[in-house]
C-alpha cells in the first residue's frame, strides 16, 4: 500500500489540514510584520535601519539616552530630513507597547483596540497572538524532541536489544508511570 492510498484512507493529514497549518506557521513567522510599534524599514539620514528586527537607542539617533526612542512621537518626526521615511506595519501595537494616547486604563474594545487594553495600557488581542505564536513554537519543539529523543533510544534498543533494550525500557516504564504534576513541580523547584 503506498503511502498515498494510507492517507486517503485513513484520512491522515488532509490536504485542508495541511494548508491550514502552513497559513498559521507563515502567519506566526510574518506577526512582527503585521503588528509592530517600530517602524519596519526606516531611513534616517542617509542611513537604513530596521527597528522592528533590531533594538536601537535614542544615541543611534543623535539623541542622550540609551532606552528605545519613541518612533512616533512628533519629536523625533521633526528630526527625519526631506529624503527620510518610515514604513510601518500595518497595526502599530506589539505586546510591551503601551499606548499613550489613552484617557484611562483598562480601556474597553474599540477599533483601534478589538480586545480592549490591559491595566497598563498594552493591546490584549497584539498580546494574546504574541502569547499564543510562543505556546505553538513550544509545542512544535517539544513534539520534535519527544520524536528525535524516542527514535534514539528506540534504535538503540532495537540495534543492540538484549540487556540494554531491557534496562532501556525498564527506564521508560518507571518515567511513564510518573504523574506529570510531579515532574511539573520538581522542574519549577530546580529553577
Amino acid at each position: 500500500m503506498t503511502w498515498m492510498v494510507y492517507q486517503k484512507r485513513r484520512g491522515f493529514l488532509s490536504r485542508r489540514a495541511k494548508k491550514i497549518g502552513c497559513f498559521v506557521g507563515a502567519f506566526f513567522v510574518f506577526l512582527p510584520l503585521i503588528f509592530h510599534h517600530a517602524p519596519l524599514i526606516m531611513r534616517f539620514h542617509g542611513c537604513y535601519y530596521f527597528p522592528a528586527f533590531f533594538d536601537y537607542t535614542e544615541q543611534d539617533f543623535s539623541g542622550k539616552l540609551l532606552s528605545e526612542p519613541e518612533y512616533s512621537s512628533p519629536e523625533f518626526q521633526s528630526q527625519l530630513e526631506a529624503e527620510d521615511f518610515c514604513i510601518w506595519a500595518p497595526i502599530r501595537y506589539s505586546p510591551d507597547c503601551v499606548d499613550e494616547a489613552l484617557s484611562v486604563a483598562p480601556s474597553a474594545p474599540d477599533a483601534s483596540h478589538w480586545l480592549g487594553t490591559d491595566c497598563s495600557g498594552r493591546d490584549v488581542f497584539v498580546t494574546l497572538l504574541y502569547a499564543l505564536r510562543q505556546d505553538v513554537l513550544i509545542a512544535v519543539l517539544t513534539v520534535a524532541l519527544s520524536a528525535l529523543l524516542g527514535g534514539i533510544v528506540g534504535c538503540i534498543q532495537g540495534y543492540v536489544g538484549g540487556r540494554a533494550d531491557f534496562v532501556l525500557q525498564r527506564v521508560l516504564e518507571v518515567v511513564g508511570s510518573l504523574p506529570e504534576i510531579v515532574i511539573m513541580l520538581f522542574l519549577l523547584e530546580v529553577n
